[in-house]
């Protein structure tokens, strides 16, 4: 009988740890849970491989709001004013919520208070204007591209807009001169109603002309043939309204705030740029070179003094573009927004890449990410067999284990349109990086 109540004893002391360790155990979304062997990886050298297993910082979760694991990262941005957020591609479920985690952990501890998307200019500050007359979807459609118009991008929405009328509200921007959202459809007729009281002539030929533009954004042909046929015309009537807003400051301070005629002459010049890039080669240099402007004036002029937290494609916020080769051709790139921007605020930046492994996105699209290059950068951090780590470049310094960061390794480049592979030296265009092992396609609300 003793026998017996001993092995029941100690039944019920097994029991009992084994339900505390599923009870206290990680979420299963934790870090704790290495990621399932790919039996194909590409080779990677030793050394890099035991590197990169003791050295990433995992993250527990793509969403919590306990954010014990991003404390990390209070080391390296403390003294910082713009974060950029990159992403290998868009349309990707897993990179748009650790962001989106990222930026909520920004703006509680770090007092980050305006997120500036790689969407239209107008789109984003006239939704901002109204943003509390919004649901959340619908901030998303006004203002954003259609691949950042996900699920995952409505909490964000519904973040933004519930603390606007706190003492802690989210600004949105947006740096991009494309029209992207539904709310560009009334740019023409805002452009109308800042010129109509110095030239009501004017103001109907900017409200037509604009339209033109606007209603047939995404038929790219038409906009390109329209241009060509147009080009001078186009060119001098955006300069000209640029022109007469900065003429006329002190009437149209009788209309409107000085933030509004700000904001009108910005988006002039951007236009102006716009019609640029239609005409030109090389047009994404034109972009990109506006979208730093952009984002100066949003730092400068919209929001002086805030804090900024940037959004937008890899390609965008990498230090200097110009480094990257293009294989297996040998080209270059020209030089992109984050060179410009690192010209002008070198000490108040910190850029986040993102890399995948594997999985799959939907960029208007399904794709497959297929990493097969031999030491590739994300061959690598794959073998730290985590879900998802931060990995710090800033502070590295070289040794045989993570020379890789300091030498130029292939990366796939993910793109609907061209895919290719790339080749950089890592430490000389991010100052860190966000990994994710296995990605996915997110739900679009559109």
């Amino acid at each position: 009988m003793r026998n017996v109540i001993y092995i029941h004893f100690i039944f019920l002391i097994c029991l009992f740890f084994y339900n505390c360790e599923k009870i206290f155990a990680p979420h299963s979304d934790s870090y704790v849970y290495e990621t399932h062997k790919d039996p194909d990886a590409p080779f990677v050298r030793d050394e890099w491989v035991d590197w990169i297993k003791d050295n990433n910082h995992p993250l527990e979760s793509l969403d919590s709001e306990d954010y014990t694991d991003l404390s990390y990262l209070d080391q390296f941005i403390e003294d910082k004013s713009i974060i950029l957020l990159g992403e290998v591609a868009h349309g990707i479920a897993e990179q748009n919520k650790l962001r989106v985690r990222l930026i909520k952990y920004l703006h509680e501890n770090h007092g980050f208070n305006v997120i500036a998307f790689e969407s239209g200019l107008y789109d984003c500050y006239y939704t901002n204007k109204i943003i509390e007359n919004l649901n959340p979807d619908e901030i998303l459609r006004n203002a954003l591209y259609t691949f950042w118009r996900t699920t995952d991008l409505v909490d964000l929405a519904d973040y933004i807009k519930q603390l606007r009328p706190s003492n802690n509200p989210i600004q949105l921007a947006g740096f991009d001169f494309h029209a992207t959202g539904t709310m560009s459809v009334s740019r023409p007729q805002y452009l109308k109603n800042m010129t109509m009281h110095i030239d009501s002539s004017f103001s109907e030929i900017i409200f037509k002309k604009d339209q033109m533009i606007v209603q047939r954004r995404w038929n790219i042909s038409f906009i390109d043939d329209y241009v060509v046929q147009n080009y001078d015309t186009l060119r001098v009537l955006y300069q000209e309204l640029y022109d007469i807003i900065s003429n006329n400051v002190d009437l149209l301070k009788q209309y409107f705030d000085e933030e509004a005629i700000i904001a009108a002459k910005e988006i002039a010049i951007s236009i102006s740029k716009y019609i640029q890039s239609r005409h030109v080669p090389l047009s994404y240099v034109v972009r990109d070179e506006q979208m730093a402007e952009n984002i100066k004036y949003i730092k400068e002029d919209l929001f002086p003094g805030d804090k900024i937290i940037i959004w937008a494609h890899n390609m965008h916020i990498q230090k200097d573009l110009e480094e990257v080769t293009i294989l297996p051709y040998g080209g270059r790139y020209q030089t992109n927004m984050g060179n410009w921007l690192y010209k002008t605020y070198p000490d108040e930046m910190y850029s986040i890449g993102s890399l995948a492994y594997r999985g799959h996105i939907n960029y208007g699209q399904v794709q497959d990410i297929e990493i097969t290059r031999d030491e590739s950068i994300e061959a690598i951090l794959y073998q730290a067999r985590k879900k998802y780590f931060f990995l710090d470049f800033s502070q590295q310094i070289d040794v045989d284990g993570n020379s890789w960061m300091f030498q130029p390794i292939p990366q796939t480049f993910i793109h609907r349109n061209n895919p290719c592979d790339i080749r950089y030296i890592p430490k000389n265009q991010y100052d860190a990086i966000l990994f994710i092992d296995t990605v996915s396609e997110p739900a679009y609300v559109y």
